[in-house]
């Protein structure tokens, strides 16, 4: 499960949050446009 103190650690001048869940996160970056979706099964 990914805390919101986790997700507010990520670089805000890099990554734009697409989707913040308990379990799964959708990142973008702002340099390049490349998509990252995070489960995260514990």
């Amino acid at each position: 499960m990914f805390r919101a103190e986790e997700i507010e650690k990520r670089d805000k001048s890099y990554f734009n949050i697409i989707l913040a869940e308990n379990y799964d996160v959708t990142i973008q970056s702002k340099n390049t446009g490349h998509i990252w979706y995070i489960h995260n099964p514990e």
